[in-house]
């Protein structure tokens, strides 16, 4: 699976460090099979002890601690392993999280209070369960609709790098099934994913070139939906439009892609006249 993008990431403590008395896992193997049996989700701290350690881990927090309860805590001195260079890591200290499959499903990248730190994992958790069948289904079998409800929940977490590895995934398993309508479609999310980490006129490009030869009227609303929220995000609403309208235009009127075009082109209307 591709690694992240790494960027520093700093945690602001709101409150002085505490005893830590969560129940830390210092065994990868260990910290899996117990997540397995809890059906949690598994945060994994890479540190060193040169390295400044998150606070908001420590549990001083009761609200943070409430939430770090729900997850299996697991912390890896990287002086005793090598799982930070096998999974590419990058700088320290460096928090991730994984299903108890093992699959990646975020990092935190960036600066975080203690409020926004609380919000990701509530995040994480609401869509803990999905995250965690899908890794276990996953496991046995690779199928583009599991691989599609993942991609969705990563979604909603912002991991959109591996929210895109998850389309991607999908495209390639319906293909195998010959299913080249739900293959173009998964490729339309995977698509969308990739622009929200940068490139965005890029994919919107390569988006175009695939739109030319659609394999189905709905496979061409899912393509131009993706050009158009695309171009939404470089502010060009009035190219965003034009591709919802052709969204709108090619999609069956009782099917959920044409009224999500439609949703779309309404709401892009609207903004195009602010006065409306």
């Amino acid at each position: 699976m591709r690694a992240p993008v790494v960027f520093a990431v700093v945690l602001l403590a709101a409150t002085a460090a505490a005893a830590d008395d969560l129940r830390w896992e210092k065994d990868w193997a260990t910290a899996f099979e117990r997540a397995r049996v809890e059906r949690k989700l598994v945060l994994v701290e890479f540190t060193r002890p040169a390295a400044n350690s998150y606070r908001f881990l420590s549990g001083s927090s009761p609200r943070i601690r409430g939430r770090l309860e729900r997850v299996v805590p697991l912390r890896i001195d990287t002086r005793k392993s090598d799982l930070d260079e096998r999974l590419e890591v990058g700088g320290l200290p460096r928090v991730r999280v994984y299903d108890p499959s093992a699959y990646f499903v975020f990092e935190f990248s960036g600066y975080y209070d203690l409020r926004g730190f609380g919000a990701k994992l509530d995040e994480l958790l609401a869509n803990a369960d999905t995250l965690i069948s899908t890794g276990e289904a996953l496991a046995t079998a690779q199928n583009a609709d599991t691989w599609l409800d993942r991609g969705r929940a990563l979604l909603c977490i912002s991991s959109f790098g591996a929210a895109a590895d998850a389309y991607w995934n999908a495209a390639d398993a319906a293909e195998a099934d010959q299913n080249d309508e739900l293959a173009q479609l998964a490729i339309a999310d995977a698509a969308l994913a990739e622009m929200r980490t940068g490139r965005t006129d890029q994919w919107i490009a390569w988006v175009r070139k695939v739109v030319a030869n659609p394999v189905s009227p709905d496979a061409e609303a899912g393509l131009w939906i993706a050009i158009g929220i695309g171009e939404s995000l470089l502010r060009n609403h009035g190219r965003a439009r034009d591709a919802f309208a052709r969204a709108v235009a090619v999609s069956d009127p009782d099917s959920g892609l044409h009224l999500q075009a439609r949703t779309l082109l309404n709401a892009t209307e609207k903004r195009r006249r602010p006065d409306a």
